[in-house]
């Protein structure tokens, strides 16, 4: 199961790189056995499970909710029932045994990466004001359910705060006090028979055009259960939907959720002896919003693509809301830490995604990446995997959208890890400002 440990990370050093992305059509097709085979030998070591080893998912369908009221959920989280927990009494294996990549080849990418040479100055430094830290105040720890790791998840509303984390999700006002929960993410969904068993990897996210809350989890790596809430306030009724996005041998793992004008969008990656492929999901958004039966449909990607990250648009309120029919995706190209490639999808209930175009973003500025290393940790010799260079996040604002990812780099005191972001121009340009 792969997890965020990234956001854990101490970031040393920031890195971000400039590129125009060449426009360029196309549509994904079934990868043959020589297609394959050439893509192993592309990126030795990275597992891919044959084809033909499973029954074929569904790519369509329709799902019935259940409502739930929240005041009937029981708050506080039982510790036996934490991801910690299952994973010290063996229940739930913690060691990446879902990565992309086998142990060995991850080793050797690190080992790789500690040789790194310096980057040179970047040719422009961002200027402008950080961020101003506002009120903060304690969230859910392990005891609340996030286990190891905790995956955190935030959805900001106008009036309410939903915190999620691996096994339990708590609702916070915009002051900071507790005003639901903390809520069990299987007390919570279980309503829905589908949804009634091993859950983690939770998405949270707000509908500004709606005004409305999503809760997403990875049910057994069979199911991704989809809550939203019936009004405005996340406190009242919720509809649970169950989406069957896994078959036979498969398991859907590392969903990633974005709302789009029709459709809330997910991602994910598909496992089964190894990496199988990556999929795109869309979710009728009306229908769900109304408590009806939901119509949702999903498409395959090349195995060249892993981890699509759907846009996830903002500014409803202030008039730069991205309406229309092209909803956008982008994926780890070729997963090696450089080539990334936008994906658009028009009538998800009707039609394929297609290729956009690929940025390279270690080429655009010759700053050299790697594969991120274990990070240290403070009063421990024991270190965090940071995982990998997929992308984390995909959101739009303003007219641009914006990609963040993990790599390691040499600042020029030796190699640490580094995030790497870039700000989209009309979805087929890439225009990067640099700053260290």
């Amino acid at each position: 199961m792969k997890h965020t440990l990234t956001k854990a990370v101490v970031i040393l050093g920031l890195v971000a790189v400039g590129v125009w992305l060449i426009a360029r059509s196309g549509a994904p097709a079934p990868e043959s056995t020589a297609r394959q085979a050439a893509l192993a030998a592309f990126a030795p070591g990275r597992p891919l499970a044959p084809r033909n080893d499973v029954a074929p998912a569904p790519e369509s369908g329709v799902a019935t909710p259940v409502t739930v009221e929240l005041a009937a959920i029981p708050t506080g989280v039982n510790p036996e029932n934490t991801l910690y927990a299952r994973w010290q009494r063996g229940e739930v294996d913690l060691t990446e045994e879902e990565s992309l990549l086998p142990p060995a080849e991850v080793a050797a990418r690190q080992e790789r990466a500690l040789s790194l040479p310096p980057m040179t100055a970047p040719a422009a430094l961002l200027t402008g004001q950080a961020p101003v830290p506002g009120a903060g105040w304690p969230s859910l720890d392990y005891n609340d359910g996030s286990g190891v790791p905790p995956d955190p998840e935030l959805a900001a509303g106008p009036n309410h705060l939903i915190a999620a984390v691996n096994s339990s999700f708590a609702i916070y006002n915009k002051s900071g006090s507790l005003v639901g929960g903390p809520y069990e993410f299987g007390a919570f969904m279980n309503s829905n028979p589908n949804c009634n068993a091993f859950n983690f990897d939770p998405n949270a996210i707000y509908d500004e055009q709606a005004n409305r809350y999503i809760l997403g989890i990875d049910v057994d790596g069979t199911h991704y259960c989809l809550a939203v809430s019936a009004t405005a306030n996340p406190l009242g009724a919720w509809h649970i939907y169950a989406f069957h996005v896994a078959s036979g041998a498969e398991f859907f793992d590392y969903p990633h959720a974005g709302v789009g004008d029709d459709y809330i969008f997910a991602g994910a990656n598909i496992f089964t002896s190894g990496f199988l492929e990556s999929r795109v999901y869309a979710f009728d958004k009306a229908d769900m919003y109304a408590g009806t039966a939901a119509a949702w449909a999903s498409r395959d990607l090349p195995t060249t693509e892993d981890t699509p990250i759907p846009l996830h648009l903002h500014g409803w309120n202030q008039g730069t809301w991205n309406s229309g029919t092209n909803h956008y995706f982008i994926t780890d190209y070729n997963y090696n830490g450089a080539t990334y490639r936008v994906w658009r999808w028009s009538n998800p209930l009707s039609s394929a995604p297609a290729a956009v175009g690929v940025v390279n973003l270690q080429t655009a500025t010759g700053v050299t990446g790697g594969y991120p290393i274990d990070a240290p940790q403070q009063g421990s010799t024991a270190k965090l995997q940071a995982n990998d260079y997929r992308p984390h996040d995909f959101e739009y604002r303003n007219g641009f959208a914006w990609l963040v990812t993990t790599i390691s780099c040499n600042p020029g005191g030796g190699t640490v890890n580094c995030l790497r972001w870039a700000k989209t121009v009309s979805y087929t340009h890439l225009t990067l400002p640099t700053r260290i």
